[in-house]
């Protein structure tokens, strides 16, 4: 008899997804300025990654940005930037998250200077402070930059009257401050002056 020949078919497949070595770490950015300008954070390329898979050369690699919260602005908000590995041989895709959260840490910008005051004291020697200015009022004088300002959060102090009954100023201090708990402060001078003379209240008979 003859030999009998049996035939095997021996199919090899790919059924390991891409293994990632690396572990992405969560990342803070701050604003550049009191604009909220972002800074530049790039996207990371397959070839910043260890990826082992056998047929490398034939990767997929994508990236997407999700997850705004915030609607993307104020003091702090965050996104989540996902990067995605796939090989052509149907096998279940890996994902990396790397969420990325940005924060306001920049005080409010003040240029210009506000005007010295001149206040005169009473009769009995008493002086009344002008009124104090609101953020709107400082804008004729001053430029004041921030894309989170609190227009209605104004700090006013006063420092005690330095000088003489002739002649003394006292610094109100203003504070401004955003809603991501920074702030700045600018001073004015006040001068409180006496001007008044001398005057009889009886007329002394000859």
């Amino acid at each position: 008899n003859g030999p009998v020949i049996l035939s095997q078919t021996i199919t090899v497949k790919d059924t390991m997804r891409p293994q990632v070595v690396d572990d992405l770490r969560d990342t803070i950015l701050y604003y550049m300025g009191n604009d909220c300008t972002l800074p530049t954070y790039p996207r990371l390329t397959l070839s910043d990654f260890n990826v082992e898979d056998c047929r490398y050369d034939n990767l997929q690699f994508s990236v997407i940005e999700r997850d705004t919260t915030n609607d993307g602005e104020g003091c702090s908000w965050s996104y989540t930037r996902v990067y995605t590995f796939a090989d052509d041989c149907n096998n279940t895709s890996v994902s990396i998250d790397q969420l990325i959260t940005i924060q306001d840490t920049t005080r409010p910008a003040i240029n210009g200077t506000l005007l010295d005051l001149m206040v005169y004291r009473l009769e009995d020697c008493s002086y009344v402070l002008p009124d104090t200015l609101s953020v709107a009022g400082m804008s004729s004088s001053l430029t004041i930059t921030d894309c989170n300002l609190d227009y209605d959060n104004v700090g006013i102090a006063h420092s005690e009257l330095e000088g003489d009954n002739c002649e003394g100023t006292i610094i109100r201090t203003y504070t401004l401050s955003d809603l991501c708990g920074n702030s700045t402060t600018i001073n004015q001078t006040i001068h409180i002056l006496d001007t008044t003379s001398p005057y009889l209240t009886e007329i002394i008979p000859d």
